[in-house]
């Protein structure tokens, strides 16, 4: 991982850990994040996937949810 995907990873599992999801998991990686980029937060979400330590339930659905809205958002 490259140093910019590692700090939106990074801000991306913060806000999972004190219990943000969805818009406001997004809101707050957008702020908190000085890189932000929608392709990086796409990666990033998916790496939050498959990340072992993540196990909350809702925290993975509110995190599926905003990679595959970028996902989108970059297809148009």
């Amino acid at each position: 991982m490259g140093r910019k995907l590692t700090r939106v990873y990074t801000v991306l599992v913060e806000g999972m850990s004190s219990g943000l999801a969805g818009h406001d998991l997004y809101r707050f990686v957008t702020q908190s994040c000085d890189v932000f980029s929608h392709k990086r937060l796409c990666r990033a979400a998916i790496l939050a996937m498959s990340d072992p330590r993540t196990t909350d339930r809702e925290a993975l659905e509110g995190v599926y949810m905003i990679a595959t809205d970028q996902r989108l958002r970059s297809a148009h």
